[in-house]
């Protein structure tokens, strides 16, 4: 029976016949699996899994994972990996296990940050893309040289804390993070993860570190900067579409001149005039991209992050919460001064960070910002849910994919069995 329904599989289903056969398939799992209880044979046990190994593979050439109940409701799964590029906001250790690889001693964030990890106080926002896509979880990837040899180390999620697409011109960026810039985590990613293509999910978020670099560099350098990053951008894109990624998400840079760093100052106008500047620039490149692109399959969709951060930090406002403080102190001074950096690359140690009151780790997410730069966990949540409700089922419009979708979201009580 198994066979038999591989086998209809196979011939490419009519929607209209889809539901009963996804269900043909859980009952004859089922029954195998009953019989293998009963008989309690070694080779019946394996005939199963066998069985069930080929309904899996089966449904993955059709983009879905095999069936499963989820209160009362079928899930899909469309991609079989994600990928991240960017810098600080979606950064899960990359950063800190590239300085580890070179450090002579051990250098570990505090507890205050997730999972001693993470510059935030919970799971950042594609860490909550890939778990609610039910995704393997990202793995810390990168790869510079160092003394007449290369530091590396394969995964998935390449963003790095300081990263920019343009490269900066201090020693720590000299030493490592230029090496771990935009293209250079794209060159990474591809080097590492050969099958890289079609069935993967693919994030970019970067451009902040780009802004504030161009805030310090006067008008004229200041715009050939926002000129260069947006190329840098471009060239990502079409690396990954000629690698055959075909599923892009692209995020466009926050409102810099909302965060606390700026909030108050006499730059906070021309961070929010360059941040505008590099996002006219985004909507021009995505256009272009997915021209360029279309025929191949492939889509570059933008997550609006300067629209959604935006309206978090309003609706916030509204509440009374604090949308302009940061919530602990910072750590940028451990990597902004050649002192404090080569001493904690020589001796090791713990980057620190406090709570700066009324904060505390209670109430943290009653603010947008955790230090000056990054949101908190509860801000995260939020733009992953966004990406989860309002980016990506935009893959699905005008896709075969989109009749699995309507099948995937029917309730198991309302499928005809019939």
């Amino acid at each position: 029976m198994i066979k038999l329904s591989i086998l209809l599989f196979r011939r490419g289903p009519s929607i209209k016949y889809m539901p009963n056969l996804i269900i043909s398939c859980c009952i004859c799992m089922m029954t195998m699996l009953g019989s293998c209880a009963k008989q309690g044979t070694l080779n019946m046990k394996q005939e199963s899994d066998n069985a069930i190994d080929d309904l899996d593979k089966v449904l993955a050439k059709m983009s879905v994972k095999s069936p499963i109940c989820d209160e009362q409701k079928l899930r899909i799964r469309l991609f079989h990996n994600a990928m991240v590029f960017g810098d600080s906001l979606s950064d899960e250790g990359v950063l800190l296990a590239a300085l580890n690889t070179i450090s002579n001693k051990e250098i570990v964030f505090s507890p205050i940050f997730h999972e001693s990890r993470s510059l935030s106080n919970g799971p950042l926002t594609f860490e909550r893309v890939v778990s609610g896509l039910n995704l393997p979880a990202l793995t810390v990837g990168f790869s510079f040289p160092f003394s007449q040899g290369i530091k590396e180390k394969a995964g998935t999620n390449y963003a790095a804390a300081m990263a920019a697409a343009t490269p900066g011109n201090d020693l720590l960026h000299g030493m490592i993070v230029n090496h771990l810039q935009l293209s250079k985590q794209i060159d990474a990613a591809i080097r590492h993860n050969p099958s890289l293509g079609k069935d993967d999910l693919c994030f970019i978020m970067i451009l902040g570190n780009d802004i504030m670099r161009a805030l310090d560099a006067g008008e004229r350098e200041g715009n050939k900067i926002i000129d260069c990053a947006a190329n840098e951008l471009k060239n990502a894109i079409n690396r990954l579409a000629e690698k055959g990624v075909t599923h892009i998400v692209v995020a466009n840079a926050p409102n810099i001149g909302l965060i606390p760093k700026f909030v108050g100052t006499n730059k906070q106008a021309l961070a929010t005039a360059l941040t505008v500047s590099i996002n006219q620039k985004i909507i021009d490149i995505l256009r272009d991209c997915n021209k360029k692109w279309s025929l191949y399959g492939v889509q570059v969709l933008l997550f609006d992050l300067f629209k959604q951060s935006t309206e978090i930090i309003n609706a916030y406002d509204k509440k009374g919460y604090d949308t302009t403080h940061p919530g602990v102190t910072d750590v940028e001074d451990n990597f902004n001064s050649t002192q404090k950096f080569f001493s904690l690359w020589t001796q090791g140690g713990t980057i620190h960070a406090t709570y700066k009151p009324p904060r505390t780790k209670e109430n943290m997410d009653n603010a947008v910002f955790f230090d000056s730069f990054h949101p908190t966990g509860g801000v995260h949540k939020k733009l992953g849910n966004h990406i989860l409700e309002h980016v990506i089922p935009k893959f699905e419009e005008n896709k075969e994919a989109e009749a699995y979708l309507q099948v995937a979201t029917t309730s198991l009580a309302e499928i005809d069995l019939d």
